[in-house]
């Protein structure tokens, strides 16, 4: 029995699931339309939830806000609807998978796709922080992005992660430490949207080396130290054209400041040849 719900009318009222994976929170199917089975336009994730969340209203309204967003590079989302135990998240079906799966089957990407996927994903990102209040993706990797088709991305994942991070009790931040800048890793520092620049930053490292930043480090702690003492994700990357190297030195400053926004990053010279 569902305590609260927010579902589009789109979402058909009658419908089977087919299981095509799962996630860090739980599970993802296929909607198929009873009444138009041939067509593959939305997802359903199913996550487990803890009674003891304490911030229940306040992650329903945050859910609501995702409701509102509407942009060729974000995935779009339909509702959800949560019962005692279980949460259902509704959005669109993104056909090819993720970017991370597209690169391991690709690795690495050429210069030019990824810049086509680079602007992409800043469009998204501009779009985002430029809502008021902004938002804050807070985990862009190549995870969270989505392929519709070889030509066209979108984000995922925005608030969501941080959303069941809360209804789940999960607590740790794990596969994503690598991703996260400076300033994420200090007690009690609040950060902006810049931070989202720096995971840009990491997702395009990604894309061009077919492995995420730091792969080599094992530990977490080595890692949060090296992120802190400043050393750069694409310390050991070489091979790459001056103009990719100047927007990693855009991307990777320690102070957020100093880092520019996606609207500026969209202008940079390594997107315009």
């Amino acid at each position: 029995m569902s305590l609260t719900s927010d579902i589009s009318p789109l979402i058909p009222k009658q419908y089977k699931l087919k299981f095509i994976g799962d996630g860090a929170f739980g599970e993802v199917h296929l909607i198929i339309d009873d009444d138009h089975p041939d067509e593959e336009k939305y997802v359903v994730k199913t996550v487990k939830v803890s009674e003891a969340t304490r911030d229940r209203d306040q992650n329903i309204r945050e859910l609501q806000i995702l409701r509102s967003l509407d942009h060729r590079r974000i995935v779009p989302f339909f509702g959800f609807s949560q019962s005692r135990f279980e949460l259902q998240l509704f959005m669109g079906y993104m056909r090819l998978g993720s970017l991370a799966k597209y690169i391991i089957d690709n690795e690495p990407l050429d210069i030019m796709k990824t810049k086509v996927y680079t602007a992409q994903i800043l469009e998204g990102v501009s779009y985002l922080h430029n809502r008021k209040p902004p938002i804050i993706h807070r985990d862009i990797k190549a995870d969270n992005v989505l392929l519709e088709d070889q030509n066209n991305l979108r984000l995922s994942d925005f608030g969501v992660s941080k959303v069941l991070t809360e209804l789940t009790n999960a607590r740790t931040g794990t596969g994503t430490f690598n991703f996260r800048a400076p300033e994420t890793f200090k007690s009690g520092t609040v950060y902006n949207v810049k931070a989202d620049i720096w995971s840009v930053g990491c997702t395009v490292l990604e894309m061009r080396t077919g492995t995420p930043p730091y792969a080599d480090i094992r530990r977490t702690s080595e890692l949060i130290g090296l992120i802190n003492q400043g050393e750069r994700p694409d310390k050991e990357f070489k091979d790459c054209p001056q103009d990719l190297k100047h927007f990693w030195d855009k991307c990777f400053r320690f102070e957020p400041s100093e880092r520019p926004s996606a609207d500026e990053l969209l202008g940079d010279i390594f997107l315009r040849q």
